[in-house]
Order: structure tokens, then C-alpha cells, then sequence
């Protein structure tokens, strides 16, 4: 077993669209390297179970996942963060992050290139996240014809 006292602080970065494994790979990297996870949909849906407004929230998820990761880079602890990332603005934040730091950047990209597949991970998709929604097939190729590659 790896001794995390004596690895240098990283920010690992899990980009893609929703339905591409981001999320249980996020998850399964925090639990084998014992660093925190913050990911933008239960971020999101604690905001929404506050009553903050679904239209509002997208970018303020963000910001919050930013705040408390540049927090914990700052202590010199390393961090997970699970976010679609969907264009270049999101991503330059986390680049700039790492920088400043001056810690170690990991960002992966997962991509489901089973179309079949991928259907069927989002139209069967029901995840614990208390005040979640689910996305509709119509709504991810809309979404996946903003995403920026």
C-alpha cells in the first residue's frame, strides 16, 4: 500500500459528459488514494434542497467545487473533482489552480464510445443524490453538441 504522506499534493480533474463513468471513476480514485472528492451534482442538489433556483445553480456549483479545492491545494492536500466541464472557461480554472500551487495536474477525460451504451447509462439513470434530475436522452445530445472536445 502506497504511504499518501509521502505523495505530493495533485488535483485530478474527471471531465466528460454525463454518462461517461466520471462519477464512479471519481469516486473509486478518492476511496484508493484517501484524498476528498467534490463533485458537482451533489454540490448542486444540496443548493437546490436550499432553495436556490435549478437555473441558477449550474455555474454557482462550480464556484463552490473551485473554492473548496483551491482550499484544501492550499494546505498542501490533494483533491478529486468531478465536473462535466463542458467548455474551456471551467477547465483554465483548474490549470491556473494547479499553477498557483504549484502542485500536480491530473486531467482525465472520460469518453463512453458506445452509443448504445450510452443511451442506455442515461435513460436508465436513477442516482441517490437527494433533489437531483435526471437528463433526458434529447437533453444530452443538446448538451453533448455544446461540449467542447
Amino acid at each position: 500500500m502506497t504511504d499518501v504522506t509521502k505523495i505530493s499534493p495533485s488535483l485530478i480533474v474527471l471531465s466528460g459528459l454525463p454518462g461517461s463513468g466520471k462519477s464512479v471513476l471519481a469516486e473509486n480514485l478518492s476511496r484508493a488514494l484517501a484524498i476528498p472528492i467534490f463533485s458537482i451534482d451533489p454540490i448542486e442538489a444540496a443548493m437546490w434542497r436550499a432553495g436556490f433556483d435549478k437555473s441558477e445553480t449550474g455555474v454557482a456549483a462550480y464556484e463552490v467545487a473551485q473554492a473548496l479545492a483551491d482550499e484544501h491545494l492550499r494546505l498542501r492536500l490533494s483533491a478529486v473533482v468531478d465536473a462535466v466541464n463542458p467548455v474551456e472557461a471551467p477547465r483554465a480554472v483548474w490549470r491556473k489552480m494547479a499553477a498557483k500551487h504549484r502542485v500536480g495536474l491530473k486531467i482525465i477525460e472520460c469518453v463512453c464510445s458506445d452509443e448504445t451504451m450510452l443511451k442506455q447509462r442515461i435513460e436508465g439513470r436513477v442516482r441517490s443524490i437527494a433533489g437531483t434530475h435526471e437528463l433526458t436522452w434529447a437533453r444530452f445530445l443538446q448538451r453533448r453538441a455544446e461540449y467542447e472536445a
